[in-house]
């Protein structure tokens, strides 16, 4: 590992991160092995078990109980700006290596640049009737990965002061939701409140004012004899943070206190069964939001309208390989159009049994393409370019509302 001088980066952090995907193409990313560069640069992961790893390395230098920045500019800290191999700061444009069993990786170098960090200053601002009373330690998320928001954790620091004000600094240039709650004298949240900060190239200033977040409300529409006692309205980020609402008997719901952000609007039902309902259309302050996301500012309140629908479909059929029924394989329904694919509720598994036959209920009317794969833990098929990438050995089939289909399948081999 070597800096922008070429010269030799010692006790950097280094990971080796394993990638999964989520239905609606989100990436699940995990830390699974690390390492930190010796005063050569060198490092050294051992251990790795067989498969497809991005190392990604960046930060500050690791200093015994504690870390430091490496490097002081004129205007304050540096540290290392977040690098994939071979030399990116985009995880879209990394160079992914494959780890075979008893084969050993080497000369996996690459360039980490250093980076000027910033500070954000402030204050907690509390309505009148709650002036005075005491809040929790300030929390900063940061969103490093701007496609999918994937939260990576990161070094800062925080200084919080009686009269309410605080700066947080070694912050490197991104966008921030800094977070503050409220808490009793016997130690119960009560409140929160949030701001949404962007650092691009100076230190910037925040003001977070506790019981001022976003909301979202609003009524359910369904046809006669849909029961909503066991429904949720869910917001959900692309990195997977989940904000639910159970719907009342009068079939509203009400998602309160929820950070700035983009959501998706989507409807779980509890229990282990099939969803045989669908948010079919989700109109917003006379805004369609069915097939795009919500951007929630702080305070941000919107009423909405939501149509259920209750005229999914079923596919069934058999796994073969060959003469052979093959069993244990996963059988992903993916929409064919991408922009559905996008919306997790639009894609569906179902594993084939001891014969190879499945099952898939509650399909939602549309056009798709079957597949069926391999189990893996990493879930590539629901990456949304896989239907894509293997379209010449899917089944295209058309689903009816109501209706019910048998296709036989095969094994999809490769990726």
């Amino acid at each position: 590992m070597f800096d922008e001088d070429q010269e030799p980066v010692a006790g950097l952090e280094v990971y080796a991160l394993r990638i999964s995907f989520l239905r609606g193409g989100r990436r699940e990313i995990n830390a699974v092995s690390r390492a930190v560069t010796d005063d050569q640069g060198n490092f050294r992961i051992a251990n790795m078990q067989p498969g497809r790893y991005y190392i990604r390395a960046g930060g500050l230098i690791e200093r015994p109980m504690k870390q430091v920045a490496l490097k002081q500019g004129p205007g304050g800290r540096l540290e290392y700006r977040d690098t994939y191999y071979p030399g990116t700061p985009l995880l879209d444009e990394a160079q992914p290596i494959d780890i075979r069993s008893g084969i050993e990786m080497n000369n996996i170098r690459f360039a980490v640049t250093t980076e000027k960090t910033y500070t954000v200053s402030g204050k907690v601002v509390y309505p009148d009737k709650h002036s005075g009373p005491k809040f929790s330690d300030i929390s900063v998320t940061r969103w490093s990965d701007a496609a999918e928001q994937q939260m990576f954790g990161f070094a800062h620091g925080v200084s919080q002061y009686p009269d309410g004000s605080f700066t947080v600094w070694g912050l490197s240039p991104s966008e921030y939701t800094l977070t503050a709650k409220r808490i009793t004298n016997d130690g119960k949240e009560v409140d929160e409140g949030f701001a949404l900060v962007r650092i691009v190239d100076s230190d910037a200033r925040a003001e977070i004012e506790i019981g001022r977040a976003a909301e979202v409300r609003g009524k359910l529409e369904a046809p006669p004899g849909v029961s909503f006692g066991s429904k949720q309205i869910i917001l959900e980020t692309h990195g997977s943070e989940y904000y639910p609402a159970k719907v009342n008997s009068s079939r509203r719901f009400d998602i309160a206190n929820i950070p700035p952000g983009e959501y998706a609007l989507s409807m779980m039902e509890a229990g282990d069964g099939p969803e045989l309902t669908y948010m079919q259309k989700a109109t917003c302050a006379g805004k369609d939001y069915t097939l795009q996301p919500l951007v929630l500012g702080v305070g941000t309140a919107l009423d909405c309208e939501v149509l259920i629908a209750d005229d999914t479909g079923v596919v069934t059929g058999q796994v073969m390989d060959g003469e052979k029924p093959a069993s244990g394989l996963i059988v992903v329904l993916v929409p064919q159009s991408l922009e559905l694919r996008r919306i997790p509720r639009y894609t569906l598994t179902a594993k084939a049994d001891a014969t190879g036959r499945y099952k898939i209920a509650g399909v939602i009317p549309g056009e798709y393409l079957l597949f069926a794969v391999f189990p893996s833990d990493d879930h590539p098929y629901f990456a949304l370019d896989f239907a894509d990438r293997n379209q010449g050995n899917a089944a295209h089939i058309s689903v009816d509302p109501r209706g019910r289909q048998s296709i036989d399948l095969k094994p999809l081999q490769g990726p």
